[in-house]
């Protein structure tokens, strides 16, 4: 099995258990392991990704620029891939890797501009979406993506398949307690299930419905 399918096929599994906690109390489901909760949330943004690739396609023919389905995009990228899943990476995970071992400097210094930059990006979208400003959008976007999705393969790659993380057992819990805090700081008490309504408003509105298709770009 190549590495992509591998990486795609870990993405899914994980997800399967990501998606039973979306709508559950706390408490009520035992906690993803750190890397299967960020693989995961890898698959919820390929899908963004996917929904936001279709939508900059209708550009390049001709279609309007909709700002509704643009703020929806960047509410997602924003709030989640950027104040989420990041900080999750940043502040916890790669850190505790880079104590055990597990991650150089140099690799953890390059996610992390990859970081900084998409962050940038994000920020460019924005202004082209207020501005009205289709060519910039489109711009924008293919290079989010053209940068963003090889990032996510270089990670899964590296750090998060299941035989890379080999993180010690006395750790997880800690790592899986500071994840929730900073699910719940940014997210408030709808916490995932947001993040899901979000993803499927964006779908919805390309008329993909279906949170579990498989992302044929990636």
């Amino acid at each position: 099995m190549n590495d992509s399918l591998a990486a795609s096929q870990a993405r899914a599994i994980a997800f399967e258990d990501w998606m039973r906690t979306a709508y559950s109390p706390p408490g009520a489901v035992e906690m993803e392991r750190p890397e299967q909760e960020l693989l995961a949330e890898h698959h919820m943004m390929g899908l963004a990704l996917s929904a936001m690739e279709t939508e900059a396609q209708q550009l390049l023919r001709g279609a309007p620029l909709r700002p509704d389905f643009w703020r929806v995009a960047v509410d997602f990228i924003g709030n989640f891939t950027h104040r989420v899943h990041r900080v999750k990476e940043e502040d916890v995970f790669f850190p505790a890797l880079q104590s055990w071992g597990l991650l150089a400097p140099d690799r953890c210094q390059h996610f992390e501009e990859d970081h900084e930059a998409l962050g940038g990006l994000t920020r460019e979208l924005c202004d082209g979406v207020d501005e009205g400003d289709w060519e910039k959008a489109f711009r924008v976007v293919s290079i989010y993506l053209g940068r963003m999705r090889p990032h996510l393969t270089a990670e899964e790659q590296t750090l998060l398949m299941p035989e890379l993380a080999e993180i010690p057992a006395g750790e997880l819990a800690p790592i899986q307690q500071r994840f929730r805090e900073i699910e719940t700081h940014v997210l408030g008490e709808a916490g995932r299930s947001r993040i899901v309504e979000i993803s499927q408003q964006l779908r919805r509105s390309i008329h993909f419905t279906d949170l579990h298709e498989p992302v044929e770009s990636w």
